[in-house]
């Protein structure tokens, strides 16, 4: 199975092919029941957590997130290598650590998430919206000359803590650009309605293990985190630099099941 097949079958998805701008349809037959997924709540830390933080301030919680913006990552062998690189180390050091390792097949890179689960009050959902709005992004993005393929340079390990560990972008002139765009990207959907339910801002990662993967054993986790131990041998990993040109919006996995969360269209 390839890993944009693999892709597909994990996640309803909306493109915005940013290289060809073609138009297709396809139909994702899944119905997940699987655990949330922390990094698309508050960024590095589970989005119950940031509910709870939310609370003791005084402020209402955020709404949780059901969609992401994401460039998809699994189609470059590079990028794969270097993630099965990495989990390799980390297995080697503790094996309970296999149970927070990430499919590099669903690897990917985050630009923001999103709640288009509901209906705003004027009567129209969300992810009606949310679509419209990716349907007119690369008519935004051209007339701000960013319509084009995005050069990225992963290299390097960081975590949020010890709950995520991720492959980190290299600084430079492409992760500036990177961020120029995300920017772009998310204030075009800002002004359509579809604010992202993160606050902390954008965070590039792509991750490798987390703890939200672990299933407790009794009252107990099988294992405490991901300790820097299992991985500072290769805190400095290289991988090659990738260029993608698709943007995708995918559900997050668990939040939502039925109908809604089986379509897709490839744009």
């Amino acid at each position: 199975m390839s890993g944009l097949q693999h892709f597909l079958t994990w996640n309803g998805l909306r493109y915005l092919d940013l290289q060809s701008h073609r138009r297709s349809k396809h139909l994702c037959l899944h119905n997940s029941t699987r655990p949330l997924d922390p990094e698309h709540g508050k960024a590095g830390q589970g989005a119950d957590q940031g509910q709870a933080q939310s609370s003791r301030r005084g402020r209402a919680p955020a709404p949780r997130p059901t969609h992401f913006l994401a460039f998809q990552l699994s189609q470059h062998e590079e990028v794969c290598r270097a993630i099965q690189r990495v989990q390799s180390t980390i297995t080697a050091h503790n094996d309970l650590l296999r149970a927070t390792l990430v499919d590099s097949e669903a690897a990917h890179l985050t630009l923001m998430v999103a709640e288009l689960a509901t209906t705003d009050l004027d009567g129209c959902p969300r992810l009606e919206k949310a679509i419209q709005a990716m349907d007119h992004l690369p008519i935004k993005l051209a007339s701000q000359g960013r319509l084009r393929p995005v050069s990225l340079h992963l290299s390097g390990l960081s975590s949020f803590g010890t709950k995520v560990l991720y492959l980190d972008l290299t600084p430079g002139e492409d992760l500036e650009a990177l961020n120029d765009l995300v920017k772009a990207i998310c204030d075009h959907m800002d002004e359509a309605g579809i604010e992202s339910t993160d606050q902390r801002g954008f965070t590039p990662h792509v991750t490798i293990a987390k703890m939200s993967r672990v299933k407790p054993r009794g009252r107990k986790p099988a294992c405490k985190g991901i300790p820097k131990e299992a991985w500072k041998e290769l805190a400095e990993v290289q991988c090659a630099a990738v260029e993608v040109a698709q943007l995708q919006l995918p559900y997050v996995t668990g939040r939502i099941t039925g109908p809604e969360a089986c379509q897709a269209a490839l744009l």
